[in-house]
């Protein structure tokens, strides 16, 4: 999950198109959700009933950030480092909003949306899927309904209210799945567009333990055509310590370069070895 803020994820009418039958369905729950309040006997509000969930959120945020961390491997690590924190601040920025609409508040939504399609957007810049944020996102479905269903039975909420607010929250969430997946497909154009990002993912693919399959083939040479790198029979790895800073350099038969903290990883065709090696 990147923390990835690259703009150009689309103009207004690319956002609009992309989100917009999502938009309805929510929109759609929440009006029947509303249309059920006013016709219960009940003296309670929507806004009271907002009220007395609200309280319950940070331990509801806590379980689902800690589910995703225990559960999806791409997104391990602790509670306070920098990817604990990108989601809990995504779950807590998400309940928050849905509670806002769902009492009636109006304002936009734009800061919401626009971090799910930025954490989209991350995930192809990445070089990942959205297999581990699909996962992420089931988890935190399953939480919020369990929450739900536990504030219902403590408020003595009827079975058919209980039904719109659960059809008002999974609206939701297929909205800011709609978000995520709309930002990883800008995110992938622009990858498919730009040379250095390109060679990036060249090289992670190259010494991945992947096992070799004509798909993975496809996808080097796709990537090599967009990085302009001429894909050779046979490559060597070479790993070369410095210290303090890599030299920047012209190298010798255009090698892929990744450099880490004392040294760095350089793929370059076999054939043109020896001469990189006496370069560095």
């Amino acid at each position: 999950m990147s923390r990835d803020t690259t703009h150009g994820l689309g103009g207004p009418d690319d956002q609009h198109r992309a989100t917009s039958g999502t938009n309805q369905l929510w929109a759609h729950a929440v009006s029947l959700l509303h249309a059920q309040i006013r016709s219960t006997r009940s003296t309670r509000s929507m806004s009271e009933l907002v009220d007395q969930f609200r309280p319950g959120v940070p331990k509801v945020v806590e379980d689902i950030v800690a589910q995703i961390q225990d559960e999806v491997p791409a997104y391990a690590g602790p509670r306070s480092g920098e990817r604990g924190q990108l989601i809990t601040m995504a779950v807590t920025a998400a309940i928050n909003r849905a509670l806002e609409l769902i009492e009636g508040n109006d304002t936009s939504s734009s800061q919401v949306n626009d971090l799910f399609r930025q954490m989209g957007h991350g995930e192809a810049h990445d070089g990942n899927t959205l297999e581990p944020m699909q996962a992420a996102l089931r988890i935190a479905t399953h939480h919020c309904w369990v929450g739900l269903r536990a504030f219902a039975n403590e408020h003595d909420l009827t079975g058919e209210l209980l039904g719109e607010l659960g059809d008002a929250m999974f609206g939701y969430i297929e909205h800011l799945a709609g978000q995520v997946a709309e930002g990883f497909r800008w995110g992938t154009k622009a990858m498919e567009r730009d040379p250095a990002l390109a060679r990036t993912r060249l090289l992670d693919l190259m010494l991945s333990d992947r096992q070799p399959s004509d798909a993975l083939l496809a996808e080097i040479r796709a990537l090599a055509t967009v990085a302009g790198w001429a894909v050779p029979d046979e490559v060597v790895v070479m790993s070369v310590a410095f210290h303090r800073s890599f030299p920047t350099a012209e190298w010798p038969g255009d090698p892929l370069i990744r450099i880490e903290e004392s040294r760095a990883l350089m793929v370059c065709a076999a054939e043109g070895a020896a001469d990189l090696a006496r370069a560095v």
